[in-house]
């Protein structure tokens, strides 16, 4: 039992490390093509149209989605550092389980709706019709399940410290 523990930790700190070469090598993705637009316009006009789509787009949902990354790796390391899956995991689930939500309605409503109102032409013209990436449905859906995991998991921890509390006291009657 405790040979397959001493694995799992093992195996949660790779997944942290993991999850940090992810997280870096995402933002690192996000920031480059930043960059590259900001010198492009400094040699042309008409980019920042074209920077601010692309903001919008990519970076604004991005950013739900690098803090889950974030709030998973620190579920992963903390695991690998103290053994203990009840409070860090529940913290985990729901930190990433919220993020996650946040970034499926950044990515299917929020951002699209964005860029349709600041297109040129008639977006205002048909207030009324709201552009809606059904994809993200899936991503928001197991977000929130995630979070209740979370929050049904904080619950166990809880419930577990009040049964430790009772049987010491118990052990002290008898």
């Amino acid at each position: 039992m405790t040979k397959d523990m001493d694995l799992l930790r093992q195996h949660s700190l790779w997944l942290a490390r993991f999850t940090l070469f992810l997280l870096a090598g995402t933002a690192f993705a996000l920031l480059l093509p930043t960059l590259v637009l900001l010198a492009v316009h400094a040699a042309s006009e008409g980019t920042w149209p074209r920077l601010l789509g692309w903001s919008i787009e990519t970076a604004l949902p991005s950013i739900f989605y690098l803090y889950a990354l974030w709030a998973i790796r620190i579920t992963f390391r903390d695991y690998a550092a103290q053994g203990l899956f009840g409070p860090t995991l529940a913290i985990g689930c729901t930190r990433a389980g919220a993020a996650l939500a946040l970034g499926a309605v950044a990515s299917a409503i929020v951002a699209p709706n964005l860029l349709r109102l600041l297109e040129p032409g008639g977006s205002w013209a048909n207030p009324g019709f709201v552009r809606f990436d059904s994809a993200y449905l899936a991503v928001g859906v197991v977000g929130i399940a995630i979070t209740l995991l979370g929050r049904l998991l904080r619950r166990a921890v809880e419930v577990q410290r009040e049964a430790a509390q009772l049987r010491r006291e118990l052990q002290d009657f008898f």
